[in-house]
């Protein structure tokens, strides 16, 4: 069973001569200790091409841009600066009444 480690979910910035998309998977992958090739493929959730199109790292004249988007479990934000945020999604908080109330 894949878990989330809390040391690895964080921030990675996307390296120069890196695509958008592969740090978004290595980002991922990282936050869940997982093989990247075990993770669901990227463009199940969103287009590979146009995630690198919006985030090159040779054009950062979009700083205020901001995608987010749920993929492996993780909450992923990626920033126009070149951040990638990666968080757990919220915990289930389903109340569950007493079956046994006298």
């Amino acid at each position: 069973m894949d878990t989330i480690s809390t040391q690895a979910a964080g921030v990675r910035e996307i390296r120069e001569h890196e695509n958008a998309s592969d740090a978004v998977v290595m980002a991922v992958a990282d936050a869940r200790n997982a093989d990247p090739l075990e993770l669901d493929p990227l463009y199940d959730t969103i287009d590979p091409d146009a995630l690198d199109a919006i985030f090159s790292s040779s054009d950062s004249a979009h700083p205020s841009v901001e995608l987010e988007f749920d993929i492996g479990g993780c909450h992923v934000t990626v920033r126009g600066t070149g951040e990638i945020l990666v968080s757990p999604p919220p915990a289930d908080t389903t109340t569950v009444a007493d079956p046994i109330e006298n």
